[in-house]
């Protein structure tokens, strides 16, 4: 079982950006942005009559554009729904000549389906992309939008992260509308139906090793509410968001950094913690009394022991 620290070494999702697979002009646009996940869609951004002309764009996207630092991902359609049109999707993705580096897969709600979708990609893969060190395998990311999906999450993930998995998965994207619609809830502003929901997918992320993205902000005029959903989502321990225009990728992209004063601040507390444990004191370092030197610490006012130091680090 990976832990909560194997997340640092995974590329950055703090945005997560969808742009309709159809479209190769939207797709040469974002090859262009300093954003973190590049993600052609299949499944809802195309309609069914131009499922085979999508994967052909995507296709010739990955061989001729440069996508700079960005994760490149593909969005196939959910085999919850139709399982022709997504084995169609995994046979042609994943024997194309330039392979995603990223496979999205929708609505997987049950370890079944997830096993379904290893055994597909079990057959397609190449040998060196499905076995040995995981770095060469291509990265798997599934997307929880029902309440079925969240109550067996805990189950999908123990079985992802075993060695024998064709792909490796890396994250977790919530599907607030999908979840809310199957849930019966009314959507808000203030996102409140979907509180377990949410934090139930950051715990199961957290102690699998696995990146927690959050819900999309639909309202694109609204920068300042999408910041503040943005902050929020990075307060309860998500790592990204979803977006759907590119209008969205600074704010969300800042929202989940940590600034340049935070960054100071942990630094110091950090130099304070190396200094305790060394023994030579320094301003606010010292423990009540002086007397011992292990344990928590006072610093600045404010008691500091392990969690408080995982979180500077």
């Amino acid at each position: 079982r990976r832990g909560p620290r194997a997340l640092k070494t995974l590329k950055p999702r703090r945005a997560w950006l969808f742009m309709p697979g159809s479209r190769m002009k939207f797709i040469r646009k974002a090859a262009g942005l300093d954003v973190d996940v590049v993600c052609m869609d299949l499944e809802d951004g195309v309609a069914m009559d131009a499922k085979s002309e999508a994967r052909e764009t995507i296709r010739e996207a990955l061989a001729t554009l440069d996508f700079g630092r960005s994760d490149i991902a593909v969005r196939m359609n959910s085999p919850s729904l139709d399982k022709e049109l997504a084995r169609e999707d995994i046979e042609s993705i994943l024997s194309w000549e330039v392979l995603p580096e990223n496979l999205c897969v929708p609505k997987v709600d049950t370890l079944e389906q997830l096993e379904w979708i290893f055994d597909q990609a079990d057959s397609v893969l190449p040998e060196e992309k499905k076995s040995g060190n995981a770095e060469n395998k291509i990265a798997l990311t599934i997307m929880c939008e029902s309440p079925l999906g969240v109550l067996n999450l805990p189950s999908i993930l123990e079985r992802s992260i075993q060695p024998d998995a064709p792909l490796e998965i890396q994250a977790v994207i919530l599907g607030g509308d999908d979840y809310a619609a199957e849930a019966g809830a009314v959507r808000s502003r203030a996102n409140t139906e979907l509180l377990m929901a949410r934090q139930t997918v950051v715990a199961c992320c957290r102690a699998y090793g696995v990146q927690p993205l959050d819900i999309v902000h639909i309202d694109l005029e609204s920068t300042d509410t999408l910041a503040e959903e943005a902050r929020q989502g990075a307060d309860w321990g998500f790592v990204g968001k979803q977006i759907i225009h590119p209008s969205q990728i600074e704010p969300v992209q800042q929202a989940f950094s940590p600034s340049k004063e935070e960054v100071e601040a942990a630094r110091e507390l950090l130099e304070a913690y190396r200094l305790h444990y060394e023994g030579e004191g320094g301003e606010g370092g010292s423990d009540e009394g002086g007397s011992s030197r292990r344990g928590a610490f006072t610093f600045k006012g404010k008691m500091i022991d392990t969690p408080t130091v995982l979180v500077a680090q």
